[in-house]
């Protein structure tokens, strides 16, 4: 089956929003990381905690979606677009590490949809390593396609995060 749904331009303007993404879900974690040992005594600390949750949550599901999901919309981006066949990525892609696995259902759950399910919810903490285990297959990703179809800002980007990207457990 071939992933050919978008073309190269395409999916190298797209590729400065997919950076966005990433950027996003490592600074939210990197902040998320020592915000309560740094920021506990200012106002509205909670409010401020709770934001920075929210968006870490929602660009954690979208780069998820992006890299195991499938297409909804003719519209959208996955990263076998990328490929010239979708096997091609399912081979070097790794399988979703366990954290990674209730992403989309605790954030529908407890971020994205009001649901009587929040009721049930006994641990509200998320793991900062989930950003970890995402920007590790955002550089197979990155490592696996062509500068040509993803443009040079998103390899850049990409290759100047830090290698150790353990965030403890956060959230």
């Amino acid at each position: 089956m071939t992933s050919k749904q978008h073309n190269n331009a395409e999916l190298i303007k797209i590729s400065k929003a997919l950076k966005y993404e990433v950027q996003m879900l490592y600074e939210t974690s990197r902040i998320l990381s020592s915000f309560e040992e740094l920021y506990s005594d200012i106002e509205h600390y909670k409010t401020i905690r709770n934001a920075l949750i929210e968006s870490f949550t929602i660009h954690a599901r979208l780069i998820l979606d992006f890299l195991y999901g499938r297409r909804k919309k003719p519209t959208d981006v996955i990263a076998s677009d990328y490929f010239d066949h979708v096997k091609d990525w399912k081979e070097v892609r790794p399988k979703k590490s366990d954290k990674l696995k209730n992403i989309n259902r605790r954030v529908g759950q407890e971020i994205a949809h009001l649901s009587i399910e929040r009721l049930n919810v006994k641990d509200k903490a998320w793991s900062l390593n989930i950003a970890a285990d995402l920007i590790h297959v955002v550089r197979i990703f990155c490592d696996s396609i062509s500068e040509q179809k993803v443009g040079e800002e998103f390899t850049l980007y990409i290759n100047s995060l830090p290698s150790n990207l353990g965030m403890g457990a956060g959230g």
